[in-house]
């Protein structure tokens, strides 16, 4: 699955060393395992990596208004809580993780993922001022996975088992987990002095916290291979669903594929519509054939990609084919 736009200009700021008084880094939840830092969050020594979490589904995770309002209609609200406000992952290994029960709201926190038994764990070791850090196998290559897979390995309501999709996948198969394609490669220092904005530490090729999902139009549209051949009569359009699970993962959500058809002159002819949603998914690696009659005189078609959720409809991409 880039999110960026909106965090430009303040992730630049803090990539340079400056600091602006009158907007600190949002808190990224609570240091875990630690007596507290100078300023009391893991946002104070890792702000680009706290502001790209904090504009990130998992940070929005107990508060979106679109899930708090599904979850005001459920008999058994508390059974989200878990996964949307979570103790840390490591702790229950294998199993749904339990819900914390203070500062519900930060979401999906820093803890959730790096806290092991009050110890915090990452893919590096360190020994910084601030607090050590283990060096954990579980955030490097496959095992990662198992981070996960507590919370997106099951079924409940909406929410869809996608990393058992995975495990079946051909991306499985290479390799490639949930990490390479949500979390992109990021070479840069980790921590920053809290006071002078200065690196702490040296570059390290890390993984952004953007978490990046369908509502990213360069990220969604990666998750489609398209095509579209003239077959006397008719076009075929062709999908292939590259996401490594099935598409969309999530009910509520679809994508629409608009096909316009148009002349030598450019001039438009007819146009077709057709979607997949989690009712009629792209499962993993699936290919799917979509057959439409062709017009009179087409020389071209524009296939148009938009993702629609919560009644609001983007365009992800536009592609142009001709004959």
């Amino acid at each position: 699955m880039r999110a960026r736009s909106a965090l430009v200009s303040g992730l630049a700021l803090l990539l340079l060393g400056a600091r602006r008084d009158d907007a600190p880094p949002p808190a990224a939840g609570r240091c875990a395992g630690t007596a507290p830092t100078a300023a009391g969050s893991c946002a104070d020594c890792h702000a680009p990596i706290a502001t790209e979490w904090a504009a990130s589904a998992h940070a929005k995770a107990f508060t979106e208004p679109r899930w708090r309002a599904a979850l005001a209609r459920l008999a058994q609200p508390e059974r989200c809580h878990g996964c949307h406000a979570p103790e840390p992952v490591q702790n229950r290994l294998g199993r749904p993780p339990a819900t914390r029960r203070e500062n519900q709201d930060a979401g999906v926190d820093c803890a959730a993922c790096h806290e092991h038994r009050g110890a915090l764990t990452g893919p590096f070791g360190s020994s910084a001022e601030g607090h050590s850090a283990d060096a954990n196998p579980l955030f490097r290559g496959a095992e990662s996975v198992h981070l996960c897979a507590a919370c997106h390995d099951t079924r409940i309501g909406p929410v869809l088992p996608l990393v058992r999709d995975w495990r079946a996948s051909r991306a499985a198969a290479r390799g490639e987990t949930c990490v390479r394609c949500h979390m992109p490669r990021e070479e840069r220092s980790v921590a920053f002095d809290p006071v002078g904005g200065a690196a702490t530490g040296p570059l390290r090729e890390g993984r952004s916290h953007a978490l990046l999902g369908p509502s990213d139009p360069d990220f969604a549209a990666s998750a489609f291979d398209v095509g579209i051949a003239k077959r006397g009569a008719r076009l075929e359009l062709s999908i292939t669903n590259l996401a490594g699970h099935r598409v969309p993962g999530l009910v509520g959500r679809s994508f629409e594929f608009e096909l316009v058809q148009r002349d030598a002159g450019a001039r438009e002819l007819g146009r077709g519509l057709t979607a997949i949603s989690a009712e009629n998914p792209l499962f993993v690696d699936e290919t799917r054939r979509f057959r439409f009659a062709a017009e009179t005189g087409v020389r071209s078609a524009v296939l148009t990609l938009s993702h629609v959720f919560a009644g609001s409809r983007s365009v992800v991409a536009r592609r142009e084919f001709s004959w």
